[in-house]
């Protein structure tokens, strides 16, 4: 017995195929929603907040994903209103998950298969400048600056 017939070529399908990648668009003059108006949200809160809805991935979200995206911008501005080592080591973990469950790295975006468009010829990545000189990691996770703010570490 030779067995069924074989599909076409043009029927056939690679079952392990995987689905292409989601190409994401340059969000030109895209809407920020206001953040809600339950506390006084740090300005560094207010510029990522910003900054996150103009990018690309944030043609992805839905209005559920707006609402975690709020959680979210409770850690960032805890974070940007304490300047204890202590609880700032305790969120960056948190945060940096919580980041990357809506592609806001690199790394994650990369897992999610988006493809972000390049920058625009000429136009830089926005440059956080630094104050004052740099400084060496370790000395921050130093087990003597205990109840140390980064503020103090990074002056002294």
């Amino acid at each position: 017995m030779a067995g069924p017939v074989p599909k076409s070529s043009a029927t056939r399908r690679r079952r392990n195929a995987s689905s292409g990648a989601v190409k994401l668009e340059p969000r030109v003059g895209a809407q920020v929603p206001k953040l809600l108006a339950t506390r006084d949200w740090h300005v560094d809160t207010l510029l990522w907040w910003a900054a996150i809805w103009r990018s690309p991935a944030s043609s992805q979200w839905n209005d559920a994903d707006r609402v975690e995206l709020e959680r979210v911008a409770r850690l960032v501005d805890v974070c940007a209103q304490t300047e204890a080592a202590d609880v700032l080591l305790r969120l960056a973990g948190e945060l940096r998950l919580q980041c990357a469950r809506f592609g806001l790295d690199p790394l994650s975006r990369a897992k999610l298969r988006w493809e972000s468009p390049p920058n625009e010829p000429g136009r830089a990545a926005a440059v956080i400048p630094l104050r004052g000189e740099s400084i060496d990691p370790r000395e921050l996770l130093g087990r003597g600056n205990k109840g140390r703010s980064f503020k103090e570490l990074a002056v002294s």
